[in-house]
């Protein structure tokens, strides 16, 4: 693929304290790239409180990731699912109103496991999403059903 990759860093701790709301985050992200020698900036802003780790887009670019502690801490297994969302890959997980759960049950009997249904750090990227990044040049007539499946109009 041939692109170079920059990765910047954001800490705040307890809070944004310096992000009034996350469309902040992606406001800076225009101040990364610009300065950026880089093709295609991803801007990730450490969070040290819980919540839900997530890919804000812009113009369907992904441009921030504001990864939030898990359970146990910041999971190096979230940052790499949120960070495959950067490049455009989808979850497969059952989430009301966007992910069918069929759409997960058949994805766990095709495939198995994979990072983007589960957020484990052990887990593979599966060659769906890795069709959708441009890591598999050949995708199968059945890769569709998943996401014919999911409500995109949210």
């Amino acid at each position: 693929m041939n692109q170079n990759i920059s990765i910047d860093w954001e800490y705040a701790k307890g809070s944004y304290l310096t992000l009034k709301e996350s469309s902040d985050g992606l406001d800076l992200y225009s101040r990364y790239a610009g300065d950026s020698t880089y093709n295609y900036t991803v801007v990730v802003f450490a969070i040290d409180k819980k919540d839900r780790s997530h890919c804000w887009r812009r113009s369907n670019v992904a441009n921030a990731i504001f990864w939030f502690k898990d359970n146990n801490g910041h999971s190096s297994g979230t940052l790499a699912h949120e960070t495959f969302h950067a490049f455009g890959a989808e979850d497969l997980y059952y989430e009301k109103g966007v992910v069918p759960i069929e759409v997960e049950q058949n994805f766990k009997k095709l495939l198995g496991d994979s990072i983007m249904i589960t957020s484990n750090s052990n887990s593979p990227l599966d060659p769906i999403n890795a069709w959708l990044i441009g890591w598999n040049k050949k995708p199968e007539p059945w890769f569709a059903w998943f996401f014919d499946k999911r409500n995109t109009s949210l």
